[in-house]
């Protein structure tokens, strides 16, 4: 059966049922959502106000919403939220700024404003830039220094740590408890 509106002289459809079949909105005489044997289908957008929730699953274990001054994906079923992609990117809201970059079998890259500060690799991570560590510690890759933190902190070499290089607070100390230490240059100036 057509439920039928009358406007601007003319009749369109609103609603058209087919028994054992499916079922068509309309508005303005565009057809807008269409039931199917295996779901439904929707010619348009899906909106939803404020707080309003797009739930998933049999127990509603996943949420798509914008509470009115964020949007948020929440998983709180078993398991875990999984993406599964080849390339994943991550971009600002205006979509003109990288923010994190993912390629299959290859790097993982983080931005700062728009440049890559940090990128896995084969063989460990690149860093773009300074590193510095919440105690203090720092990599000063454009001046070409490491800064530990604070006293007693200890730049530690060898496989058991046998080559100790520290400042006590009071003191500078070269500890080496792995044999013999070796200075080799043309010229040693000690002072």
């Amino acid at each position: 059966w057509h439920l039928l509106n009358f406007a601007s002289d003319s009749w369109h459809d609103s609603i058209k049922a087919t028994g054992n079949g499916n079922v068509e909105l309309y508005h303005s005489n565009s057809k807008k959502l269409e039931t199917l044997s295996d779901g439904a289908e929707i010619s348009g957008h899906l909106y939803l106000m404020d707080s309003k929730e797009l739930k998933l699953g049999n127990s509603s274990d996943l949420k798509i919403y914008h509470d009115g001054s964020k949007s948020l994906i929440t998983d709180s079923g078993t398991g875990h939220l999984e993406i599964n992609t080849n390339n994943l990117r991550v971009q600002n809201a205006a979509a003109n700024e990288t923010l994190i970059y993912a390629t299959e079998n290859g790097s993982v890259d983080l931005y700062y404003d728009n440049v890559k500060k940090f990128e896995t690799t084969s063989p460990g991570v690149t860093v773009t830039g300074d590193l510095t560590h919440n105690a203090g510690s720092y990599i000063n890759n454009s001046a070409g220094y490491i800064q530990l933190g604070h006293n007693s902190a200890e730049l530690r070499l060898g496989a058991s740590n046998d080559l100790k290089l520290y400042h006590n607070g009071t003191s500078s100390q070269i500890n080496d408890t792995g044999g013999e230490l070796y200075i080799q240059s043309d010229i040693v100036n000690i002072r």
